[in-house]
């Protein structure tokens, strides 16, 4: 008797949660729209409205510039840097991680934000032009070691004509695997060249 009776309370609980499931669904079907709320440093805020069927079109630098575009008509003619600093990417309010990650993927679509995300502003400096460009080995004055592992070296470099320093990583390649790495490159070369 026990047994059949814990059966229908679980068939039951099940029901229950099928239909809240089921309604969820159908309340997020029906919304046209999901609101995503923008926290700005000065304690104010915007709110921005984006149709669900947009938001495969609209991508994660879309928002972004809108969210600074709306800031600095929000602030008319007052300064919306902070202490000097640009408005560089957005994060949840509620720091949930993978969302924070998405959200720095400027070509993502913004499919992954549910309607009343509030996110915050993260301001910083901008990577200045000279490290825009591809830098090289060459561009670095190596500092000192900062440790070794069985396949690379750490090391604390300075890049040349500015104060930024950053950590770099060799591998330890061997002479037999640049052999290799040779031979493999002269292999598809060869089958590049028959095949023309």
């Amino acid at each position: 008797m026990y047994k059949l009776w814990d059966k229908f309370n679980v068939v039951s609980k099940l029901g229950s949660m099928t239909a809240a499931w089921q309604n969820n669904q159908n309340t997020k079907s029906t919304q046209q729209e999901i609101r995503i709320t923008v926290e700005i440093e000065n304690n104010s805020h915007i709110q921005i409205i984006i149709p669900r069927e947009r938001l495969e079109a609209l991508t994660c630098a879309w928002l972004l510039y809108e969210t600074v575009r709306r800031t600095e008509e929000l602030h008319k003619g007052e300064d919306t840097k902070k202490e000097g600093l640009d408005l560089l990417a957005l994060k949840t309010k509620t720091k949930d991680y993978a969302v924070d990650c998405l959200l720095n993927d400027s070509e993502r679509t913004l499919e992954f934000l549910n309607d009343g995300t509030v996110l915050e502003t993260y301001y910083g400096k901008k990577v200045p032009e000279e490290l825009e460009t591809k830098v090289g080995l060459k561009d670095f004055h190596i500092e000192t070691k900062l440790g070794s592992g069985s396949y690379s070296g750490v090391y604390l470099g300075k890049l040349s004509q500015t104060s930024f320093r950053f950590l770099l990583r060799f591998f330890v390649v061997s002479e037999e695997e640049i052999h290799w790495q040779a031979l493999r490159s002269e292999t598809s070369r060869q089958r590049n060249s028959d095949r023309s």
